[in-house]
Order: C-alpha cells, then structure tokens, then sequence
C-alpha cells in the first residue's frame, strides 16, 4: 500500500510539474454547434443514438489541445474555448447568401449548407440565450478568414451587401472541420472569438 500511495503522489508531482493546462470552461453556460447543418434551434435538443449525449453540444478544451494547433499563436490569455467536429454539406440547402467582402467588391455567394453559428444556453438547458454572432452575443473575432466568413458587426450594413451583425456566418467551402468558439483578450477587452479550422482526411 505503500508503494502504491508513493506512486500515485510521484505521479501527481509529475503532472503538476509538467505543467498541464487547464480545461477552460464556462461552468454557467453549455454552447452548441448550428446551422442548416444541425437544424438551427433543434440544435439544442438533438440527441445522439443512445438519447442521452446531445449530437451539437462543444466540448471545453485546454489552449494546448491539439485540435486548435492551428490557432494557438492567435490566442491572448483565453477564458474559455469549445470545440466541435462539424460536417458541412456540398449539396444545395436550396437558399444562398450573398456578400461583398469590401466596398465595391463583386459579390460571394454562399449556399445554405455553409451556414455556421454557436448557440448559448444556460448549463444543462436548451433555451438559447443568443447565437453568435448576433446582436445578444456582441462582436466575435473571426481567426480564420480563409476558411470562414463573418459579416461586419454592425446594427446597419457599413457598406451595399456587406452583412451586417444580425447575417449569417459561413464557411467558404464545403468540409468537415473543427469549430472553435471561445473568449480571449483582444484590444485589452475580453472578446468572443471563432474558428474554422479544416480537418484533415
């Protein structure tokens, strides 16, 4: 009994001393993946084949998980980040959305299969508290612009057909993909931030 106690206590040593990081999690609120994907609302009430795990429900994550290499650089003292696997359809959801990226750009159009948001609810509810981004959530940093777009936030558009911040997000292409979502500094405020970040086959 002993040794083992020993073991255990060296092992924890090691741990701790390793310096493992820590889970960071929003214990007052779960987060769910959405979109034309995961039937918008119905998001927060999916569940999976065993009834009990909900299908689009994020998962916390440290800032050394290996999902999110992709944008560890980008990330400022984070509070929290979530993750989630999510598949996006190259088929045609049979509505579409158009943006230009800047003033007088020609027009990008994204169909409803690439549509991304993040719902907020209270822990173990299903009643969203917002979407983001949207006017509820506020600002959301976007640290991958070259695989996801995200409208101007702004109550009105800044400019013709730039989105405003009420528009939906999207994907620039079909693909499965890890969703981030999370808060971190960014111009000395805490700021919610995004990501898209393609999963490799």
């Amino acid at each position: 009994m002993k040794k083992l106690l020993t073991g255990l206590f060296l092992m924890s040593a090691l741990l701790v001393a390793c310096g493992e990081a820590p889970i960071l999690a929003d214990a007052a609120h779960d987060y769910y993946a959405t979109g034309q994907f995961a039937g918008w609302g119905g998001a927060t009430e999916a569940l999976d084949e065993d009834g009990v795990t909900k299908t689009y429900i994020m998962e916390a994550v440290s800032a050394k998980d290996e999902r999110i290499d992709a944008i560890a650089d980008d990330l400022d003292n984070p509070t929290m980040i979530y993750v989630k696997e999510i598949v996006l359809s190259a088929e045609d959801a049979g509505w579409e959305a158009s943006f230009a990226f800047t003033e007088g750009a020609e027009l990008t159009t994204f169909n409803g299969n690439l549509a991304v948001k993040v719902i907020q609810t209270a822990t173990d509810d299903i009643v969203p508290i917002y979407w983001a981004q949207g006017p509820e959530s506020g600002f959301v940093l976007n640290l991958t612009p070259d695989t996801f777009f995200l409208p101007p936030y702004f109550e009105e558009a800044p400019w013709t057909d730039s989105g405003d911040w009420a528009s939906n997000p999207f994907a620039k292409e079909a693909g499965t993909y890890t969703l981030v979502f999370g808060s971190m500094n960014y111009e000395d405020e805490p700021t919610l931030f995004m990501a898209l970040i393609a999963v490799e086959a």
